[in-house]
């Protein structure tokens, strides 16, 4: 028979047990860092200002981007770091032609952050070019721009974070409540065709977004070009048609494009969005007026600002869905608005180079298209004039 003081004995070793028990256990594993997320240079949020795809079997996934002094290229995130990967060589071989690799300037909410040599005599396809840690908490906007040569970019790897914006930017005032940041056209970019695919007849759309088109009859591609390596020129009655609709004309969008004139004798069509029986929208020049417009029925938003042959100009049209607007914008400053009743919805397709009125294909450019570009969204008036900034 157990006693009495053998129990209380026999307790308190159980509970002195269990004390070193508890002092013995493992200590909880130090946090991990933060986790990353790898953007590939197919991801969509990119944004690709003249930099095209660029395919070399050496980089992780066969393919990057590629460019030259004046172009550039530009991701919104959300996260506390950011890490750039890309390749060093001497060369570059792009669009048919070996390009020498120079050096890229990195910033980070339009703050430059270091300018870094990509020129090596060895060539790695997976270097990492930049890196940044601590970044404050909410949207950051990395801009990489090749200076002095060209440059191959790969991926970002971003840590703390890693998904886009949705929906946190500063709201600038714009119509709709359009948001003046980078990040807020990064996020509503649905196409963007750079007219840098001078070597087939498919005209790439690089927003992420898949709304490649072709190049149709009378049209063809040009070293006469605002940005990137090639434009679009129009020698003959054409176009480029973009399968259906790539913006919902009875929603709020913005159109916008770089254009060079040949001849003001005749309407002419930059990008519109074919309907039934006639052009939803049209982004053109006028030949009644020889002025530029925005054009949706049945009213249209005119230019202050006169055309003129061989002179490039930047057209921006803003329509406002909430509102019931249309406002033309040219080189980035706001020229008209004009009211409009509620649209019906077109289903396309997207074309480049002419317009269609009463069922048949009008208003046939002449000269040259650049950097089309299209927003799911009424873009404000900043926004505008950063686009066009772009290409200055």
């Amino acid at each position: 028979m157990i006693s009495k003081r053998s129990r209380v004995f026999w307790a308190a070793l159980a509970l002195t047990c269990a004390g070193f028990g508890a002092l013995r256990a493992p200590a909880e594993p130090p946090s991990a860092d933060p986790p990353e997320t790898v953007v590939k240079n197919d991801a969509a949020g990119w944004m690709w200002y003249g930099m095209d795809p660029y395919e070399n079997a050496a980089l992780p996934d066969g393919a990057a981007h590629a460019g030259g002094p004046g172009t550039y290229a530009m991701y919104t995130f959300q996260g506390s770091g950011v890490d750039v990967y890309g390749m060093c060589a001497m060369t570059v071989v792009a669009d048919r032609r070996s390009h020498r690799v120079g050096k890229v300037t990195v910033s980070i909410d339009d703050k430059d952050q270091a300018t870094i040599d990509l020129s090596a005599a060895t060539t790695d396809a997976h270097f990492k070019i930049f890196s940044i840690t601590g970044l404050p908490a909410g949207n950051h906007v990395i801009q990489i721009t090749p200076v002095g040569g060209w440059a191959v970019i790969d991926s970002l790897a971003i840590k703390g974070g890693g998904t886009p914006p949705a929906g946190s930017e500063k709201n600038s005032g714009g119509p709709d409540g359009a948001a003046g940041a980078a990040s807020d056209l990064n996020r509503h970019l649905v196409g963007y065709w750079p007219c840098d695919d001078d070597s087939s007849l498919v005209v790439s759309d690089q927003s992420g977004h898949g709304h490649s088109g072709k190049l149709q009859a009378g049209a063809a591609w040009s070293g006469d070009r605002k940005m990137g390596m090639s434009s679009i020129t129009f020698l003959h009655p054409g176009g480029v048609e973009i399968p259906g609709a790539v913006v919902d004309n009875t929603k709020s969008f913005t159109v916008a494009c770089w254009v060079k004139l040949a001849n003001l004798n005749s309407f002419q069509s930059f990008v519109s969005l074919d309907g039934p029986e006639q052009s939803a929208f049209c982004l053109q020049m006028r030949q009644d007026t020889r002025h530029f417009a925005f054009s949706m029925d049945p009213e249209h938003a005119e230019s202050v600002t006169s055309a003129a042959i061989g002179r490039w100009f930047h057209l921006a049209g803003v329509y406002s869905a909430a509102n019931k607007t249309i406002t033309l914008f040219v080189n980035g400053a706001q020229e008209s608005v004009s009211h409009v009743p509620p649209q019906q919805r077109a289903d396309g397709p997207t074309v480049f180079g002419r317009a269609k009125a009463a069922g048949g294909f009008s208003e046939f450019a002449t000269g040259v298209i650049d950097e089309v570009q299209l927003y799911d969204t009424a873009l404000a008036p900043v926004d505008i004039r950063t686009i066009y900034s772009m290409g200055q």
